[in-house]
């Protein structure tokens, strides 16, 4: 079964440098990568080395610059790769766009499966199954999974569909 897992919120978070302070985050970012002019610090899900060793792809709702900067500094830095890469242009608010993907998979994401984004994700992956992932917080100064959040732990989400 074809894994697809969502970027922002789920295996990143990402925060511009211009506004790091806001957060005040005592740990370094992962990395920082520059998008259009402007470095954006990336910290990374704690529990991320759960998809090692995992075939799996990546579809957000974030534009082409932006996703293949973060994810070119995820394989750069973690020293594995992702299946394929997708972005906003490949979900179904536009009208030109087709299915991305016939065959059964799974969608992780932070989000709730009837959120707006999820929706048009699945839109393109008629034979896809959401499954809600705990997202992680980097606000109180570190970057944590909670248990209070709705969802499940990424190990779950894995066990779950078998990989």
């Amino acid at each position: 079964m074809k894994l697809f897992m969502d970027m922002d919120e789920t295996l990143i978070k990402s925060v511009p440098a211009y506004n790091i302070d806001h957060y005040q985050i005592t740990q370094k970012p992962k990395f920082t990568v520059k998008v259009r002019g402007v470095d954006v610090h990336v910290f990374v899900r704690p529990d991320i080395q759960e998809l090692a060793d995992k075939s799996f792809s990546v579809f957000s709702a974030g534009g082409s610059d932006y996703v293949n900067a973060v994810i070119g500094g995820l394989e750069k830095h973690l020293g594995w790769s992702v299946e394929s890469i997708h972005s906003r242009g490949n979900m179904s608010l536009y009208p030109n766009v087709s299915t991305l993907y016939k065959g059964p998979c799974i969608l992780i994401d932070e989000r709730e499966s009837h959120d707006w984004v999820v929706m048009q994700k699945l839109n393109v992956l008629p034979n896809g199954k959401h499954i809600k992932i705990k997202p992680f917080d980097i606000q109180d100064g570190s970057v944590k999974v909670s248990d209070e959040d709705p969802g499940m732990h990424l190990r779950e989400c894995l066990a779950l569909v078998g990989i």
